[in-house]
């Protein structure tokens, strides 16, 4: 039984590792991108769950995250980024928004919606 357990402990002490590694290559690399202003849609918005219970004894806890992940099509050549977007950030924007994203590499800045949508939607509802 301790050997299972110390292979146990091993192989999640290495995802740890590589998951941390992971995180700071990409962080590395975003850093030596340029931060680019473009054009773009929104073309799809992923809201993902995740949960998480923990149970010692009598103390509980269940953990539940989300995450946002937002497609985005550049209108100069089509190409599509899918971003992770913060909770508060997704909160104004919609599929078939256009507008200017800002981006460095794969790390989500900002989105600013075109005031003439913004218009449209606004006059389509005083109407109703």
């Amino acid at each position: 039984m301790p050997t299972a357990w110390l292979i146990g402990m091993t192989i999640i002490m290495v995802i740890i590792f590589f998951s941390i590694a992971w995180s700071i290559v990409q962080w590395s690399r975003n850093n030596t991108e340029s931060m680019c202003s473009e054009e773009a849609r929104v073309v799809a918005i992923d809201d993902r769950k995740s949960g998480m219970f923990v149970s010692s004894g009598r103390n509980s806890l269940f953990n539940l995250s989300r995450e946002y992940h937002i497609t985005f099509e550049l209108l100069s050549n089509s190409e599509r980024k899918k971003l992770h977007v913060p909770v508060d950030g997704h909160k104004t924007i919609a599929e078939g928004d256009e507008g200017v994203l800002t981006f460095q590499g794969t790390r989500y800045i900002s989105f600013k919606r075109h005031q003439a949508k913004q218009e449209e939607d606004s006059d389509s509802s005083d109407s109703n």
